[in-house]
């Protein structure tokens, strides 16, 4: 957690009738590394969908992640995935 001192109210152009206010701010790294194989790219349009279910999702996500030529039957995907 990192606390940071900053102006708030006043003009945007100076700081005529601003006061100082203590703001605490939780800071997460972001570790970027160079991805080559075993990884998945794929667009946030459905992750966003806010009228899919977390199920839903986590499930198109895991089907986006598997070789082309994956049996994307129903039976196949009851005996690879434990839904819990």
């Amino acid at each position: 957690m990192v606390i940071f001192d900053v102006l708030s109210g006043g003009s945007p152009m100076g700081d005529k009738g601003a006061r100082r206010e203590r703001k605490e701010v939780f800071v997460m790294a972001v570790f970027r590394v160079e991805k080559t194989k075993d990884f998945t790219v794929m667009c946030n349009h459905h992750l966003r969908n806010v009228k899919l279910s977390l199920k839903a999702k986590g499930l198109l996500s895991l089907m986006l992640s598997l070789l082309e030529d994956w049996d994307y039957t129903t039976k196949q995907a009851e005996s690879s995935f434990w839904v819990g």
